[in-house]
């Protein structure tokens, strides 16, 4: 089963805007004692729109399978402070 873990938008150097949503698998690691345990798993970025998303880095994210946006490296937006 997977989950959000994060949401937060994102916007790439000629404008684009997006939402990025991080999801994360949950695995089972049940044991005997608590058979129904489950701990986290590989995680994975998509856009708001669902497209596949490549890790640059903890701020950047590259669509990989939007055909309107392939390609295209979207940055983190952080609030100003």
């Amino acid at each position: 089963m997977k989950r959000q873990i994060d949401r937060f938008p994102a916007v790439s150097d000629d404008g684009h805007k997006t939402t990025i949503i991080i999801l994360q698998e949950m695995i089972a690691v049940g044991t005997r004692d608590d058979p129904g345990a489950t701990g986290p798993g590989m995680k994975e970025a998509r856009t708001i729109d669902g497209y596949a998303c490549s890790y640059v880095n903890d701020d950047s994210f590259e669509i990989v399978n939007d055909p309107r946006h392939m390609g295209v490296v979207v940055h983190r937006v952080r609030p100003a402070k």
